[in-house]
């Protein structure tokens, strides 16, 4: 009868061992599984973070080149001088760049060219963040013929503001 209750013993540690084996092994399995989790969400919530930032200054760019545009086209250009960078000058109904190989930009005067625009894409342009591309479908106006034409904005930051660098109809 001892020799029993030993083997009972014996076969009761023996569970007690395998199950606590089973239980670490699973707890580590699960630690690594949420340290993964963790990792995701934190980069998950960075990749939102950055895409409301973006968004929040697509729409303050947005309010700015539609007033841009409108000032240029009713000849406001004190207005615009103050949303400009060094690379830009206005001469008359010309828009100039300095330092791209772009062609001038020539404002529209007459209400029939004024630009009617929809945005369809807007983006930065390098890693840095500090230039930045809204693209605008123009519905009417400007110097399109047939097809489809954009008014490209480029951004840039400058001392902690945003500032027109240069404007380009594009087809």
């Amino acid at each position: 009868m001892l020799n029993i209750k030993k083997v009972a013993y014996l076969i009761l540690a023996i569970a007690i061992l395998s199950i606590s084996l089973v239980a670490s092994s699973n707890v580590s399995i699960l630690t690594k599984q949420n340290r993964e989790l963790n990792q995701e969400l934190q980069k998950t919530n960075e990749e939102l973070t950055t895409w409301k930032e973006t968004y929040e200054l697509r729409n303050i760019l947005d309010v700015w080149a539609h007033d841009i545009l409108t000032h240029l086209e009713e000849g406001d250009t004190e207005y615009v001088k103050n949303k400009i960078s060094d690379n830009v000058t206005i001469r008359g109904d010309k828009l100039i760049y300095k330092k791209q190989n772009y062609k001038d930009f020539i404002i529209p005067k007459n209400p029939e060219n004024k630009y009617s625009l929809r945005q369809r894409a807007y983006m930065f342009t390098n890693d840095k963040k500090d230039e930045f591309l809204s693209i605008y479908e123009i519905i009417s106006g400007g110097s399109q013929t047939e097809g489809t034409h954009t008014l490209n904005f480029f951004f840039i930051l400058k001392d902690g503001k945003w500032l027109l660098d240069f404007l380009i109809e594009d087809e």
